[in-house]
């Protein structure tokens, strides 16, 4: 990939350039020429990731092209397809050089290709029948291929050999083939949850389980992180894919048990790619199933989808539309932020808030957070979410509590584990909060979803934020690994019980001596316990009685704007 070509084609030239910073590697700005070849807006790719609008299977070859060109200091060149505002994908040779204009920068410079291109950079012959992403023209004994060091099952590379092998026979003696992706759902909830040892596990068994459901002509390989691949000969039709995407997603029926002895419920979305033209290569098969497994992800866990070109299209440009949504509202803060009251149980009285955001969109109304937060994170803009909740939510508080000093009111504000990853997000909260001088004691920091592993950015942050006096919370607490990992490490000063304990507090007995446990263990260590996702006021007195200090849910109070929660707490003021 490494060329001696040198490149000073600068962003305000009328070259298809981007300039990217070295720290982070995001968009920070685009020539003329470059919304030209791809068809995006002056600002539109600003401070994202440019991977995210890199072809899938081509991901991994241009972070190899970074990464020489950063260990290296040299010029790179790499051949890629990019995602064009409309959805589709051009074909690019892309130039990765310094700039010698900002040393904080680099350039990225593209050229489409309307030829192919061999790896080596010589011209080929475009009627050759050799396409031009590498492949493997003889047999390889299946051990030359490595094994993946998590799940020792081969990897991507073999199951492109083995395509390049049945590639000529599709349509003849082979007359159609399947190329299957599984991707493990909610991966990172999981790895958050157990580990990333636990989950490594998890996913070890899960190869294993689906190794043991496939026949002896059918391949399977790990692709990479949560993702496997399969490559199955002999598929006649749809309807026989159908029944070994059956036979895949049975192997998942029955949890997995991780090496602390949790149990680890598994569902997979899968995308399956029917194949019987030999013009297609390799990489072209697998982007075909991985665009069918995005569409079933996109519909919701454990499903199945097929690839159709029109309907990849379709849904490529309603996700490009949906970003450019996402992007819009968060750069124009036209995201609302409502508070959900919090009370006592003592005092019957309003003694807390809780900050929730929600989106404005044109035609679906509000989004809830998990409708666009993944989008937000993907596009490089959860950091503006999350100083946008801070800024509006501490606000609001001292607005509060200058009008009404005696509420002892206080807020609390939810921050994932990914926003806790973002320096900029934690350094807000911190500065606002002293900038307010808002009482020790009336802000707290909900952690919900925080990796156990201690090197992990977030316990920096939530170190930081604990050694700023601002108090923190558990949310789910009792649920999840995680939730009791921070509640043992860390200084907290609330928990709120796991919204299905209390749910079921009524009719299962068991949940009593849990919750009891529950109530106990934080109290022993001066935490109050909120009891949230309150629906009865049967739950409500028994909450009482466990000792629980304070109640929240959708039975006392809907999420509410600002003027309404001070209307509440005008009824009550002393």
């Amino acid at each position: 990939m490494k060329t001696d070509i040198e490149v000073e084609a600068g962003v305000g030239s009328g070259e298809a350039t981007v300039s990217l910073a070295r720290a982070g590697r995001r968009v920070n700005a685009t020539s003329p020429g470059f919304a030209a070849l791809l068809g995006y807006g002056p600002n539109e790719l600003d401070n994202l990731d440019l991977a995210v609008v890199v072809h899938p299977s081509d991901v991994e070859l241009f972070e190899a092209a970074l990464q020489t060109f950063f260990d290296e200091n040299e010029a790179t060149q790499v051949e890629v397809r990019l995602m064009e505002g409309g959805g589709s994908y051009v074909r690019v040779r892309a130039l990765i050089h310094a700039s010698t204009e900002d040393p904080d920068s680099f350039l990225v410079a593209l050229e489409p290709m309307d030829d192919y291109v061999t790896w080596d950079g010589a011209q080929a012959d475009p009627s050759a029948e050799q396409p031009n992403y590498q492949v493997y023209q003889e047999e390889v004994a299946p051990e030359e291929f490595g094994f993946d060091p998590v799940t020792m099952l081969r990897q991507r590379d073999y199951l492109l050999h083995e395509y390049e092998l049945l590639r000529p026979r599709l349509g003849r003696d082979v007359p159609r083939a399947a190329l299957i992706v599984v991707d493990v759902d909610r991966f990172s909830v999981i790895e958050r949850a157990i580990g990333s040892g636990g989950a490594g596990a998890v996913l070890k068994v899960v190869g294993h389980r689906l190794e043991d459901s496939l026949g002896a002509d059918q391949i399977l390989v790990h692709l990479e992180i949560d993702r496997f691949g399969i490559l199955a000969a002999g598929i006649a039709d749809q309807e026989a894919a159908e029944v070994l995407t059956r036979s895949l997603r049975a192997v998942l029926d029955s949890p997995v048990v991780a090496p602390e002895g949790e149990e680890v419920v598994v569902t997979a979305s899968i995308g399956v790619a029917l194949l019987s033209d030999p013009g297609l290569d390799a990489h072209e098969a697998i982007s075909h199933a991985m665009a069918a497994k995005e569409r079933a992800k996109s519909r919701g866990p454990a499903r199945v989808e097929f690839y159709s070109n029109k309907e990849s299209a379709r849904d490529a440009r309603a996700r490009k539309t949906f970003e450019n949504e996402v992007r819009r509202a968060v750069d124009s803060e036209d995201l609302a932020l409502l508070f959900q009251p919090i009370y006592s149980l003592d005092s019957g009285r309003i003694g807390g808030v809780e900050a929730l955001v929600r989106m404005r969109h044109p035609d679906r109304g509000m989004l809830f957070p998990a409708e666009f937060m993944q989008v937000a994170k993907e596009i490089g803009r959860l950091p503006r979410v999350g100083t946008f909740v801070i800024s509006s939510a501490l606000d609001a508080l001292a607005g509060w509590l200058r009008t009404y000093p005696n509420s002892g009111l206080a807020l609390n504000i939810n921050l994932t584990g990914d926003e806790l990853d973002e320096p900029e997000v934690t350094n807000a909260l911190i500065e606002r909060v002293q900038a307010l001088e808002l009482l020790q004691g009336s802000v707290y920091v909900e952690l919900s979803d925080i990796h156990p592993d201690l090197d992990c950015t977030c316990h920096d942050s939530v170190a930081s934020i604990g050694a700023a006096g601002i108090a923190l919370s558990v949310d789910e607490f009792g649920s999840g690994a995680s939730a009791l990992a921070v509640f043992s490490r860390y200084d907290v000063a609330q928990v709120k019980l796991g919204r299905a304990m209390v749910l079921g507090l009524e009719e299962n007995s068991r949940s009593w001596g849990v919750l009891s446990g529950l109530v106990e263990l934080a109290h022993s260590l001066k935490a109050e316990v909120v009891g949230i996702g309150v629906e009865k006021a049967g739950q409500i007195r028994l909450m009482r009685k466990l000792g629980i200090d304070k109640v929240q849910g959708f039975h006392l109070g809907y999420p509410m704007d600002r003027d309404q929660i001070e209307s509440q707490l005008e009824l009550v003021a002393e």
